[in-house]
């Protein structure tokens, strides 16, 4: 007989958690669809239905496991021990609901009177049972929500929270509001946060000032924020952070040979830097040389993981003046570093005044002429002038 009440304990106990585990993701879901075709009461009513229907099932299972989910036999009780001991944390949390049975017997089953307290109406009393409300977040905002790995930032997250009962009334306090920064490069536990005092939308605003670490991964970081009320209310909140890979690199003696070049004629023009990066390795270097109507170029390695080196023909035809061929350094973790190499194109020159004295003479005698011009060369010095005679 005692073997079958166990096991019937064991069946009844597995079956009432099932039913709440099921109940609480179908709530969830429901929550998280945020269907518009339901209005305010039919959500409301769907919602306390479940929740009337949770607390049944988990007075069913306290029953269930402190009556029957024992043995006389003293190996299975060995077990069922260890068993219970592993479950105390969550079952302690339970209790602490000290009136789930009064709740049960005196609202969920029967007529909402007490009846230990005179048939008292329950409406007068303030029974300890999980709370109805929720934890409605008014606002957030981080800043700043972009951030580059190669520096330490400065982050400030806010958050506005308020808490609401089952009628739209304020309900129990907030006990803790706390953030995991790990993402970030913080520690592994949940840091609180501290409470400003009111917020502009009627809430309380929780702030917390964070220097981020140096090196932390790129892309969409998620930091969650944990609120705690004192009637078992939990709310998780994600504030993402965008961290751009930035590379820490040493980029040096950026050259074009030759620096200077005319637009009369093709030149072939030779790009060099050095690249250095302590934490990683030079993956690739690009050049952009859009400025001389030409695309997107790989530099090419000429020693080790330093020096690199992309030769082209910028040309004829464009105009004078000074120009950058931007240069992106990339490293095997996604980093990027720019920089930029000079190049400066001249245009032809520009004789602004010429004239010869005289500027008439005769067959004969000999006679002394001077021919007198003024070139003008905006990026270049005149070596010669030739005169054909």
């Amino acid at each position: 007989m005692e073997e079958n009440n166990l096991n019937s304990a064991i069946y009844h106990l597995n079956y009432l958690s099932n039913l709440i585990s099921n109940n609480l993701i179908a709530q969830k879901k429901l929550v998280k669809s945020n269907l518009k075709q339901l209005d305010e009461f039919a959500d409301t009513t769907l919602y306390m239905t479940s929740f009337c229907w949770i607390l049944i099932l988990t007075n069913s299972f306290l029953d269930e496991y402190d009556r029957y989910f024992t043995s006389s036999n003293s190996i299975m009780n060995q077990r069922i021990t260890k068993i219970k001991h592993k479950l105390k944390p969550a079952i302690s949390r339970i209790r602490k609901w000290k009136d789930l049975k009064n709740f049960r017997n005196n609202v969920l089953v029967h007529n909402l009177r007490i009846d230990k307290r005179n048939y008292e109406s329950v409406f007068i009393d303030d029974m300890r049972v999980p709370s109805m409300g929720e934890i409605k977040m008014l606002d957030s905002y981080i800043d700043p929500a972009q951030i580059s790995n190669n520096v330490v930032n400065n982050v400030t997250f806010s958050v506005e929270l308020k808490m609401y009962g089952f009628k739209g009334g304020p309900v129990g306090n907030m006990t803790n509001v706390s953030i995991m920064l790990e993402p970030l490069g913080g520690t592994t536990s949940y840091i609180q946060m501290n409470d400003v005092g009111p917020g502009p939308n009627g809430g309380t605003l929780y702030q917390l000032d964070f220097d981020t670490s140096l090196g932390i991964a790129g892309g969409l970081r998620t930091c969650w924020i944990k609120a705690m009320a004192d009637d078992g209310l939990v709310k998780d909140i994600p504030m993402e952070v965008v961290v751009l890979n930035r590379l820490t690199a040493i980029i040096s003696d950026e050259l074009a040979v030759p620096s200077l070049i005319t637009n009369t004629k093709d030149n072939q023009v030779t790009f060099s830097l050095r690249a250095v990066s302590i934490q990683t390795d030079i993956k690739a270097v690009s050049l952009d040389l859009s400025p001389f109507s030409l695309g997107l170029a790989a530099m090419t390695n000429t020693s080790g993981a330093t020096m690199w080196r992309y030769s082209c023909i910028v040309p004829q035809g464009i105009s004078g003046g000074r120009y950058s061929a931007i240069s992106a350094v990339t490293d095997n973790k996604a980093g990027i570093a720019q920089t930029s190499i000079p190049l400066v194109i001249a245009s032809s020159p520009i004789i602004q005044i010429s004239s010869v004295t005289p500027c008439t003479i005769g067959n004969d005698p000999d006679t002394n002429v001077s021919f007198n011009v003024r070139v003008i060369s905006e990026y270049t010095q005149m070596q010669e002038v030739l005169l054909d005679l």
